[in-house]
C-alpha cells in the first residue's frame, strides 16, 4: 500500500515528507534550545 501511494504521487510525497521532516527538525531542535535556556536560568 505504502510503495503504491509512492509510485502514484512520488514527487508530492517526497517533497511533502522532507518538508515535514524539516520542519519537525527546525521545532525539536528550537525546543531542544529553549529549553537548555530556560534550565541554566533556573539552575
Amino acid at each position: 500500500m505504502f510503495f503504491e501511494l509512492h509510485h502514484l504521487s512520488m514527487n508530492f510525497t517526497s517533497m511533502s515528507y522532507c518538508f515535514i521532516a524539516l520542519l519537525f527538525f527546525a521545532v525539536s531542535s528550537l525546543f531542544s534550545f529553549l529549553i537548555g535556556q530556560w534550565h541554566e536560568v533556573l539552575v
